[in-house]
Formats: structure tokens, sequence, C-alpha cells
């Protein structure tokens, strides 16, 4: 069974649960299409950890990501760098 949408928006996952969360996605390369994150407190160092598992998932359609406390400059360099 391949996951297809994951959806965890006001869980208050944090940066922890972020990066555990990066490394079940990690092994889902072309399945996963769609993400919602928001309102989780993720950070930076979570939204990164999610952002480089994400990095050879060609299905992704949708990321959501708002309401979490990523600076703009911290968030851009996030992306840039996975």
């Amino acid at each position: 069974v391949k996951l297809r949408r994951l959806d965890l928006q006001q869980n208050k996952i944090g940066p922890k649960g972020a990066t555990f969360i990066a490394r079940l996605i990690a092994g889902n390369k072309q399945g996963l299409m769609s993400i919602d994150v928001s309102d989780n407190g993720l950070r930076t160092a979570g939204f990164s950890d999610i952002l480089a598992a994400l990095k050879d998932n060609f299905g992704l359609m949708r990321l959501l990501i708002r309401n979490n406390p990523v600076q703009p400059a911290e968030g851009e360099s996030a992306v840039a760098d996975a």
C-alpha cells in the first residue's frame, strides 16, 4: 500500500516530530502526492528535514506548510539547501 496523502495539520508535531515524519516519507519516492503539515510548530529544522526527505519525490503536487514559525529568510535557505 502506497501512502498518497498525508494530512497532519494541527497536530503539534514540532521539529522532532517533523524529523520522524521525514524519515517515514523519505522512502515514498513516487506515491506521495499531498502533504499538509500546517499549524504544527515545525520551525526551520523540522521544515528542512521534511524538504530534504522530499528531495527525490517526483510525484508530490502539494505541500502545505502555513502557520509554522519559520522566518522567511530561514525558509528560503531551507528550500535552497534541499
